[in-house]
């Protein structure tokens, strides 16, 4: 198993507030493990929850996306007249 986290350990690796990481749990919104009334956080799950909630905004493409074909085209088309 991996390591469990407090809920305080949990807002600094986040860098949310304690509260609304209890508010997040709460909802379920977060993924968390209820053992009686302590609410812990396995940081692999969290780590992926905080990379889920990431937004790219539109016309910004990450290169990792671009496949040599389209790399090619978009060279291509350079200098040519619309």
């Amino acid at each position: 198993m991996k390591a469990l986290l407090t809920i305080e350990e949990a807002a600094k690796l986040t860098r949310l507030s304690v509260k609304t990481i209890y508010t997040y749990a709460e909802r379920e919104t977060i993924p968390h493990i209820k053992l009686g009334r302590r609410v812990l956080f396995e940081e692999d799950k969290l780590e992926e929850w905080v990379t889920s909630c990431s937004v790219i905004p539109e016309g910004i493409s990450e290169k990792s996306n671009n496949t040599e074909e389209e790399t090619a085209e978009a060279d291509s088309s350079i200098g040519e007249p619309a």
